[in-house]
């Protein structure tokens, strides 16, 4: 079975879909996080840094919530 996972990383095309979908996350991700910064920022003021950390914090736990349902 373990030979059977080996050719399908091998294989170009499901390397692509893999590398495209894991793409289209990390953009939806930014996304999430570009959403959730303009309030955190309204609501908490100053420090960018670390207002963008939180920011991804939230769009991780959003694609998590995402992710179990």
């Amino acid at each position: 079975m373990d030979h059977m996972i080996d050719m399908a990383d091998a294989d170009p095309a499901v390397m692509r879909f893999r590398m495209e979908k894991e793409q289209e996350r990390k953009a939806l991700r930014d996304k999430l996080a570009m959403a959730a910064l303009p309030r955190i920022i309204a609501d908490y003021g100053g420090g960018i840094q670390a207002h963008v950390k939180l920011a991804y914090e939230y769009a991780d736990a959003m694609m998590k919530e995402r992710e179990d349902e």
